[in-house]
């Protein structure tokens, strides 16, 4: 605050006041401060010079007065909370506030008194230039950004309310308050004075003077007022940029860049041609313009980014490139010693690559060289070449920030000192992140050596270390240098934590990650504490472990939000998704997550990486759910932002694919989903070469496709494959259940049941174990009922099928098309055991719960209308059967289906046209079925003989 004593006409008049403050005495105590001198006045307040005993210091108490108003009480909690966040706000541009308290029921706050004057008094007081006024504009706009980032709104920024001190310093004083003494949430509006006619009050007052409106006005000065602040809209800290932009264009142009007819009520926002006779560059122009348009979202999308705009100065460029020409051109010595000088100054930002020497360098690349060949796996050469390019350019784009940001500072002079060290900060992460995945690698064991390739492309990205926004945001840093080390440590644990877990060592990792924990729990660092929650949460999840992944990770989530840490609290809402929605079948809940991980994701600055993880986890969610339409949404929109974010070539863009693949598999989409397998075969392939584990999953889904599309003996190839290099490689990896699952199917079709049987139940036992009742658990129990109905055994293929509806409904819910599919096997049962009636119904129930969850046309139904069109068959029905039995072929159309389905149908079909006299369909009908059983191989063995006896007899 300034020490310049106050005038008659720096004195605010707002008229009488039947509540007017209180004016204390010399020497009166309020809280420990001792007043000494009345500075200033204002509507809602007074402001002393007070003596301090504690910290034997002179401050400027502001005693806001108004505790007799309508709603005063909560008006000073609000104020209070306000008065506290910014007295955390500690920033050279921005006043400093020592302390809040009550005094006799009114609020006050102890701020820094400061010897100086107004921005106000300092453009008056002489001819300034254009670059003293724009450095001092500059200054209060770092104040001003530096509020926003923090959560505070001025809304009354002006000449009034900043202050150039003696030292030179600028500050800008009176953050939040006049929204809070207005009793509005942060970036929230009062309710508008709606006669604007009204003559507001004087703001010509010293910086001492608190500048507070009337209760019932609109919160600011209308000549500096935004638009949407001026019509009582919702304000946020774009207000404070117009209001800035107003002020600087006043002080460059000298004049206001509105008309505002009694220069009390707000203008029309139509910024004025400029005044003759002044010579303000075309570019500096067009960023006022841009900041002081009318609405919000045509200015800049920040302060800090109008800040940026303001320095681009280009005629700065240009003078710097004069310059260097001259050092060129003249040979005289002055100009020697300028280019000696600037020689030094590039020195300064030499010697980059000796900060990776040990982390990626020669002597660390033969070390990896030799354990990637010492392991004797057949794709190591092909990851070790992914590796080597991969972690090369990541060493030469962190060499190029690293000149980059230290040149801007030191030598462009186009950053700050503080920007500059916020930058070498991010660029040391990310030498730790290196250094532990080369570290890593130069012991590389075989399973190091076989997840290589995601190791080393899931390096976290450099381009947050230049994103200047994100990083004038950060959380802050302990203040207390000991648990700062401390947390810089437990960082670097966790770093190889996060190395182990991608090189899926999850118990190794687990310890790490567990003795990181243990170290972030005591340091009272909430941050540091949901990053170790975050990372164990995570790796127990990839161990197997997910109800207590759950926890853990629900514990991140809240410590990342209670430290503001929004990228973890995403990143773990995400993995909740998967560990509880995905991993244990709880599907509601892991939507309710879905939204949360969204909600956090889109607000980040590095969205698109993170909402690419988010998609891909709830297109998983979606498809277990079998909403396929949404999941072939989410499928699209995580491929398209891996693309974009890691290029073509990344593992998580093949991983995307294969995503992708496996919607469109379970959509009967059979060509889309191929392609899509094979564009993550061919990327992995590029990475890693063709017999990497990482090709497993494409190879299943192709599998999976063959299967469907008849071809059981390259499928069950294709499984086996899969199988063997997965227990090979990953022998507690969750999805061996599922490939024995999936074998068991390709077993079943070339009526090799009992070895099918044996696989469904191994695949049960598994899932039980690791995630309890189930989608799993019901597929399992559903295939072993249709094994033991084909193996003859209906009454225990039912025990199966009722076992897994009681599970079905719970799981699922009892309108999703798997719980449908269970009636039909229960109706298969009664079918094979001549209940007619009881098959009939259930097959009913099952067809119109399948087309209700899945469309008239989806291949599910081929099922019951078969067992429909065969019981009404039996029951003496030739026509209703035929009507069922022609809508199934119709169905399938060119689409095999599963083998033996759609000569069954056939035969069917035969026999019913028969009865109703069409001999001639009937036979055509007969001798397309008697070709696909000889084409089923072993499981149309019986019913070829079957329809070739029926054939004999009826020509």
């Amino acid at each position: 605050m300034s020490t310049n004593p106050p005038t008659a006409a720096d004195t605010v008049s707002i008229g009488p006041d039947p509540f007017g403050p209180k004016i204390l005495e010399r020497g009166t105590c309020v809280g420990r401060y001792v007043l000494l001198d009345r500075l200033g006045q204002g509507g809602m307040g007074v402001v002393y010079r007070a003596y301090d005993p504690e910290l034997d210091r002179s401050v400027a108490l502001k005693l806001l007065h108004g505790k007799t108003h309508s709603h005063w009480d909560a008006r000073r909690e609000r104020l209070q909370r306000e008065a506290q966040a910014l007295a955390k706000l500690q920033h050279p541009n921005v006043i400093a506030v020592h302390d809040v308290g009550t005094f006799e029921g009114d609020v006050f706050i102890a701020m820094e008194l400061v010897d100086g004057t107004s921005l106000h008094h300092w453009l008056r007081a002489s001819t300034r230039s254009r670059k003293e006024i724009l450095d001092v504009f500059l200054s209060a706009g770092e104040g001003l950004a530096a509020a926003h980032r923090a959560g505070l709104v001025h809304r009354d920024f002006k000449p009034d309310n900043v202050i150039v001190g003696r030292d030179g310093r600028v500050r800008v004083l009176d953050f939040g308050l006049a929204r809070a003494a207005e009793g509005g949430a942060p970036g929230s509006m009062p309710t508008p004075n709606p006669d604007l006619s009204t003559p507001p009050p004087s703001y010509d007052s010293n910086l001492l003077a608190t500048p507070l409106t009337r209760a019932d006005a609109i919160v600011g000065t209308p000549r500096f007022m935004s638009p949407e602040q001026a019509r009582g809209r919702p304000t946020d800290p774009r207000a404070d940029q117009f209001s800035f932009c107003v002020a600087l264009y006043q002080a460059v142009y000298g004049a206001l860049p509105f008309v505002a007819p009694s220069g009390k009520t707000p203008p029309e926002w139509r910024v004025q041609d400029p005044p003759e006779g002044t010579a303000v560059p075309r570019w500096l122009r067009q960023v006022l313009l841009r900041g002081l348009a009318e609405k919000p979202a045509d200015r800049y999308p920040s302060m800090q980014e109008l800040l940026d705009g303001l320095r681009a100065d280009p005629s700065a460029k240009r003078r710097r490139w004069w310059r260097a020409a001259a050092v060129l051109a003249v040979a005289a010595g002055g100009v020697g010693l300028f280019a000696g000088l600037h020689r030094k100054q590039l020195q300064v930002c030499q010697g980059a690559e000796r900060e990776l020497a040990g982390v990626w360098d020669d002597a660390r690349r033969a070390q990896v060289r030799a354990a990637f060949r010492g392991s004797g796996l057949p794709y190591a050469d092909a990851a070790l070449a992914t590796v080597e390019h991969t972690l090369d350019d990541y060493a030469r784009s962190w060499l190029n920030m690293h000149v980059d940001a230290c040149e801007s500072a030191l030598v462009r002079r186009e950053q700050s000192q503080e920007l500059l060290d916020l930058r070498m900060a991010c660029l040391a992460d990310r030498r730790t992140e290196l250094k532990t995945i080369s570290d890593l690698f130069a012991s590389a064991d075989p399973s190091v050596v076989e997840h290589a390739t995601q190791s080393a492309q899931s390096l976290p990205g450099l381009q947050p270390c230049a994103d200047v926004a994100a990083l004038k945001a950060p959380i802050p840093p302990p203040r207390d240098p000991h648990t700062a080390e401390r947390v810089t440590a437990i960082r670097e644990e966790l770093a190889r934590a996060e190395a182990l877990e991608v090189a899926a060592k999850f118990d190794d990792g687990l310890k790490v990650g567990q003795v990181g924990l243990e170290e972030a729990r005591p340091l009272g660092y909430q941050p540091i504490l949901a990053e170790a929650q975050l990372r164990v949460g995570r790796l127990l999840g990839a161990r197997g472990d997910f109800a207590p992944s759950a926890v853990m990770l629900h514990d991140a989530l809240v410590n990342a939000l209670a430290g503001r840490d929004d990228e973890a609290a995403a990143r773990a809402a995400t993995a909740l998704v998967t560990a509880i929605g995905i991993r244990q079948a709880h599907y509601d809940e892991g939507a309710r997550w879905a939204d949360v991980a969204e909600a956090l994701a889109g607000r980040m600055q590095n969205k698109d990486e993170l909402l690419g993880v988010f998609f891909a986890a709830r297109t998983t969610l979606h498809e277990r759910e079998g909403k396929y339409d949404e999941a072939l949404a989410d499928a699209t929109r995580a491929l398209d932002l891996e693309q974009r974010v890691f290029g073509p070539d990344d593992y998580r863009v093949a991983q995307a694919y294969y995503l992708l693949g496996a919607v469109h598999y379970f959509r009967a989409e059979h060509a889309e989903a191929l392609d899509a397998y094979r564009k993550c075969l061919e990327i992995q392939g590029r990475n890693v070469g063709p017999d990497h584990p990482d090709n497993i999953d494409g190879r299943v889904g192709m599998a999976d496709v063959y299967g469907d599309e008849g071809d059981h003996e390259r499928a069950l190839a294709e499984y086996e494959g899969a199988l063997a290099m997965l227990v090979r490689a990953r022998p507690e990896d969750p999805d061996i259940a599922m490939i024995r699952n999936n074998m068991g199917g390709e077993l079943q079709q070339l009526d090799r049941l009992q070895e099918a049987f044996d696989q469904y139940e191994q695949a049960l036992d598994d899932w039980q174990k690791r995630i309890g009742p189930g989608k799993e658990t019901v597929t399992a129990l559903s295939n072993m009922g249709e094994a033991k109905n084909a193996m003859g055994q209906p009454e225990e293929a039912r025990g199966y099928f009722n076992e897994a509806l009681a599970a079905c409904g719970p799981a699922l819910g009892p309108e999703h098309h798997a719980c449908a599919r269970l009636v039909w096997g229960v109706g298969e049962s009664y079918r094979l055991q001549g209940k007619l009636k009881q098959a009939l119904d259930d097959y009913q129930r099952s067809l119109a719960a399948s087309e209700k969850a899945l469309g008239p046309k989806h291949p599910q139904l081929t099922g019951p209308l078969l067992g429909i069109g065969r019981v009404q068959l039996a029951r003496h029905q030739p026509a209703l059967a035929v009507e069922a039995l022609e809508r199934l072929l119709a169905i399938l159309g060119d689409d095999p289906g599963e083998s033996l389905t759609r000569p069954d149908a056939q035969f069917a079909l035969a026999q019913a046209l028969w009865s109703l006299g069409d001999k001639e369909g009937a036979l055509d009908h007969g001798r397309k079925a008697r070709d696909g059983y000889a084409q089923a191989g072993a499981p149309g063995r019986k019913p070829l003989g079957d329809v070739t006896g029926w054939l004999d007899a009826h020509h």
